[in-house]
């Protein structure tokens, strides 16, 4: 007998306004990309009042006290549910996390240093603070780098060890799928990068 499927996380508030204005929004603005057009009912959202806001999050307060007696119910009977990105990836809910790779010499540095660079450079976004940083990094002789770059050797031997632990008892690591510019999904760079910043 085949395990029926378990209980829908109901819609938040916001998505439940979403679904009630999206084709209407659509139709009001053809010429906006569905980008703009959810950033443009983020800000209507963004607008609403709280006794406005509230007929959608009660609604979802309601569905959610049912939704997780549900859940208690199919979890006695069934076991724990496994959300569908593991099921998809095929990884044992038991798994635990795997080691996490150590921070590299320029991030180690970016640490120390941020909190005075945001007070001395005050007017900058966090992007260009972090420029600034990183162009005080290429100053740096190897000796003045050697502190935190020695750091992160020390951790990377420990973390390698740890990892190949990790691999033959639960599998490989997948690595986060990289965008065009080197960057994974969350935005962080490319070992190849961390390479290079390293000097």
């Amino acid at each position: 007998m085949s395990k029926p499927a378990p209980p829908k996380r109901p819609l938040t508030g916001y998505f439940r306004f979403r679904g009630d204005v999206y084709k209407d929004t659509v139709a009001s603005n053809p010429s906006l990309a569905p980008k703009q057009i959810m950033s443009l009912i983020g800000a209507n959202w963004s607008k609403l009042t709280d006794s406005a806001k509230a007929v959608y999050n009660n609604a979802w307060k309601v569905d959610q006290t049912a939704y997780k007696a549900a859940k208690a119910k199919y979890e006695a009977k069934y076991g724990k549910i496994v959300s569908k990105s593991k099921q998809e990836a095929n990884v044992d809910p038991n798994r635990p996390a795997p080691p996490k790779r150590p921070i590299n010499g320029f991030f180690r540095f970016v640490a120390e240093v941020l909190a005075e660079f945001k007070t001395k450079f005050a007017s900058l976004k966090h992007s260009q603070v972090i420029s600034k940083i990183g162009a005080k990094w290429a100053t740096m002789d190897s000796a003045a780098q050697y502190k935190y770059n020695h750091a992160y050797e020390s951790e990377k031997g420990a973390y390698v060890k740890a990892r190949a632990t990790f691999e033959k008892k639960w599998g490989k690591i997948k690595n986060r799928r990289k965008n065009k510019r080197g960057k994974d999904k969350k935005g962080k760079t490319s070992k190849k990068k961390e390479v290079k910043r390293q000097g």
